[in-house]
């Protein structure tokens, strides 16, 4: 049997992030977390928030969703623009009118970035505040939403819907877990996206998120701690994440959302979180006072730098028949192993250079808190 490991590198390019608006103390839990503790952290601090009424939404994203200038109607007045990250067609607030009003005669639609069919309990899909989350709803052009549907996101080799800023279609090789289809946003959007579904992820990790049937087959979910994405999926998301950076209108609507309903988004507020709980940062130790000045993960690196069989490679672990070996001349501390569920199934203090440690057949990350480069092993 071959057994491999793949190496997750760390960024280069140089980068400073402007600090985010958010009050003294909210994220403290999250110093010292290091990848699916760090989850759980960003859960507990953002999970609490006003359940709003799904009604009333437009009310709402007159705050958070709307461009920051006016627009001229046909009678010369300066209007608000419904922000539609679904199509480019100019839906107005004109003058006077409430939320619920415009939204109403633009027939415009309330819509779930994550479909609300994926956590479906029964015939019921309002039991959660997911329902009427204002990180996982948007308003929509009619017929963009109606093409999304409940496909997964993902990249279209075969359009069969294009209006020019959403398309839906034929995934490319490897992307949609088996979907005949999937939503394809704008590439000015994508980032957008993802750090909306990195944010449910987080805070919804808890959810029975739907297994089987159509919406399991579409599902990018998974019921556990961590790492509620699926592999395909959180591979695609951090792309999207680091070639599509926080934008001007994600800060401004952080804050706006946090008036509406009482809570940010941390995967906005710091950018690289992803990277920490997901991706190349997996085994290093976050702090809330460094994030200001990280190194961006560079969107050109691969995530799979190089791959290691049977024992070969440059990497600080070898691969043997059964498990790993440290490599590393000088050893290495806090070694820890996570199964695909965010369960922690090895922990050493300290692990000594050509020791070996045995695991079943699965899939793992393998990390320590000494800054070594995680690395993800497939034991088949």
């Amino acid at each position: 049997m071959r057994r491999f490991a793949m190496m997750l590198p760390l960024a280069l390019c140089a980068f400073t992030q402007s600090r985010a608006d958010y009050r003294e103390g909210y994220y403290d839990l999250l110093d010292g977390k290091v990848c699916s503790e760090l989850k759980t952290a960003a859960k507990t601090c953002v999970s609490g928030h006003q359940r709003l009424v799904y009604a009333d939404l437009p009310n709402h994203w007159v705050d958070t969703d709307v461009y920051p200038d006016t627009y001229k109607n046909y009678r010369d007045e300066d209007c608000l623009r419904w922000w539609d990250m679904y199509s480019d067609e100019v839906y107005l607030i004109f003058p006077g009118q409430a939320g619920k009003t415009a939204f109403s005669i633009c027939k415009m639609q309330r819509e779930h970035a994550v479909p609300k069919s994926w956590w479906k309990a029964g015939d019921d899909v309002e039991y959660t505040p997911a329902y009427t989350d204002l990180w996982n709803l948007y308003p929509s052009d009619g017929p963009a939403n109606q093409a999304k549907s409940n496909y997964p996101l993902g990249v279209t080799r075969t359009a069969t819907f294009d209006n020019g800023v959403s398309k839906v279609g034929v995934p490319v090789e490897g992307i949609g877990g088996g979907a005949g289809n999937v939503f394809e946003p704008s590439d000015e959007y994508k980032g957008d996206f993802a750090r909306a579904f990195f944010y449910m992820a987080t805070v919804y990790d808890h959810l029975p998120w739907v297994s089987s049937g159509t919406s399991g087959r579409y599902n990018m979910y998974e019921s556990n701690a961590w790492p509620t994405l699926k592999d395909w999926a959180v591979e695609m998301l951090l792309d999207w994440s680091r070639r599509d950076p926080v934008s001007d209108k994600e800060i401004a609507r952080n804050d706006a959302v946090e008036t509406q309903q009482g809570n940010r988004n941390p995967f906005v507020d710091f950018p690289e979180l992803a990277e920490f709980v997901w991706g190349k940062r997996m085994s290093q130790t976050f702090y809330v006072s460094e994030q200001e000045t990280l190194i961006p993960t560079d969107p050109d690196d691969s995530a799979v730098d190089s791959v290691i069989g049977d024992g070969d490679g440059d990497s600080w672990i070898g691969i043997v028949d059964g498990g790993f070996s440290i490599v590393h001349v000088s050893g290495v501390s806090d070694l820890l192993v996570y199964d695909m569920s965010g369960r922690m199934v090895m922990h050493e203090t300290r692990a000594a250079y050509g020791e070996c440690f045995m695991l079943p057949r699965g899939i793992y990350v393998v990390v320590c808190r000494g800054g070594m480069t995680p690395v993800k092993i497939v034991v088949r």
